[in-house]
């Protein structure tokens, strides 16, 4: 007889926690022949839980692959976009388009799968930097639908340094991305992560952190890198390392939104003027990123001002890169 069981998907994939509710990463399938992913009552999803879902269903399938696993939908407004966008193909599962087929609109930017040891080495001698920043303008123009403005700046430099880091200091493999523009809430969201060593890992041999809440928070301080001054010697002094970019980054959307970063077993929020910390997972770093599109129109200005003060913050010990201070508009 078949053994099997069943995961039961919530309505609504609105925030981390209603898949960390589903405890997968707490599944035990052993002696288990068929696993059953049912989003039969699904009807709605934003971007962050529907990557973290895709995370721990790849671990699943990881730790368990002599089970078979089977995709049950029903016809919802959910379903519909998940297909359309490559979303149940990301989960492993033959339905709906492959990754890459949809073009984007102004509303969502689709999943998007970089193989990273590929864009490296297409890179050839150029630094990974400047491929990076040719994705990030692409896909900045299709969730804008402009090549201009403060709304596409924003998106733009938040594409690009949080690539970056994934690219430059993940050490993984792959990348995903996948943004959403609710023009009536006048925000949007991109979510960016890697399947890396995440970002405690990256930093122990250069600081002194306690645990990984304190790796992450750590990170969000300017002139903070996993990268020697050795290394940086040699680097492009364009695109070096400067630790510049997820500091820029988190204190713009803290302003404008939203900052959250998953790694490993910890993640932190910034918004405003606070960071909560989350006992949540993720394998690698996960990064989502909320701007409100209103008040946007000195974004440029802004996000230099930021750069200003954290390179007063950091003293003479590191100023940022040419890269990290640049915007589509300087």
């Amino acid at each position: 007889m078949t053994k099997q069981r069943s995961i039961i998907i919530p309505r609504n994939l609105t925030n981390f926690s209603a898949v960390a509710n589903l405890k997968i990463r707490e599944i035990d399938l052993d002696g288990i022949d068929r696993c059953i992913i049912s989003f039969v009552g699904t009807s709605f999803a934003e971007p962050l839980p529907m990557i973290a879902l895709a995370s721990d269903l790849r671990n699943l399938r990881t730790r368990f692959p002599h089970v078979t696993y089977v995709c049950r939908s029903r016809e919802t407004a959910f379903r519909g976009y998940a297909d359309h966008i490559g979303y149940f193909r990301f989960l492993g599962f033959s339905r709906g388009n492959q990754i890459g087929d949809a073009s984007g609109s102004g509303n969502y930017v689709p999943i998007h799968l970089f193989d990273i040891n590929k864009l490296k080495a297409n890179a050839g001698d150029e630094p990974y930097g400047k491929i990076v920043s040719e994705e990030s303008l692409r896909l900045a123009e299709v969730l804008t639908q402009s090549n201009k403005g403060g709304l596409f700046v924003a998106v733009e430099y938040a594409i690009r340094e949080v690539f970056r880091n994934a690219v430059e200091h993940g050490m993984g493999s792959k990348a995903a991305l996948l943004g959403q523009y609710w023009p009536t809430k006048e925000i949007a969201e991109i979510v960016i992560c890697d399947n890396g060593v995440g970002i405690a890992e990256t930093l122990k041999d250069y600081y002194d952190t306690d645990s990984p809440i304190d790796a992450l928070s750590l990170s969000l301080n300017p002139g903070i890198s996993g990268t020697s001054d050795l290394e940086r010697e040699h680097q492009n002094p364009y695109y070096r390392n400067s630790g510049f970019g997820l500091y820029t980054t988190s204190t713009f959307c803290a302003e404008h939104g939203l900052f959250r970063v998953i790694s490993g077993d910890a993640g932190v929020t910034r918004q405003s003027n606070n960071l909560n910390s989350h006992n949540w997972s993720f394998d690698g770093t996960c990064v989502q990123m909320k701007i409100r599109t209103s008040d946007l129109n000195d974004s440029a200005a802004k996000i230099q001002r930021i750069v200003e003060k954290g390179e007063e913050e950091a003293g003479a010990r590191l100023s940022a890169s040419t890269a990290s201070k640049q915007t589509s508009l300087a």
